[in-house]
């Protein structure tokens, strides 16, 4: 039988590309996003104004980093809860900034 994937379209990343002070953030979050997830094996397209993700029964995994920020490396960690081989994340200590816990209640629902 034939396997239908679905493409998505994210748009809007141009407001997401400042940070909270108002100025250019330095990465904008959608290319931090479509880093993490082309670093899993995910088959992403960065746009001008938006992200196409085309899709796959899984990803493979793989490694990334956090950049530093706390709700990047969550994220990241929840992506790789679908991966086939897990994932590397470097830098994984940042979200102890808003969520000591995360790895152990990570843990304790299967995600590690």
């Amino acid at each position: 039988s034939e396997r239908i994937y679905t493409i998505t379209v994210l748009q809007g990343k141009k407001a997401a590309a400042q940070s909270r002070d108002g100025n250019a953030a330095p990465e904008s979050s959608s290319s931090i996003i479509s880093n993490i997830l082309a670093s899993l094996g995910a088959d992403v397209t960065e746009l001008p104004d938006a992200l196409v993700l085309r899709g796959k029964s899984s990803l493979p995994g793989g490694e990334t980093v956090g950049f530093s920020d706390h709700r990047v490396a969550m994220a990241a960690a929840v992506a790789a809860c679908g991966c086939e081989s897990g994932l590397t994340l470097r830098g994984a200590e940042c979200v102890g900034k808003s969520y000591p816990r995360f790895w152990d209640d990570c843990r304790s629902l299967g995600g590690i």
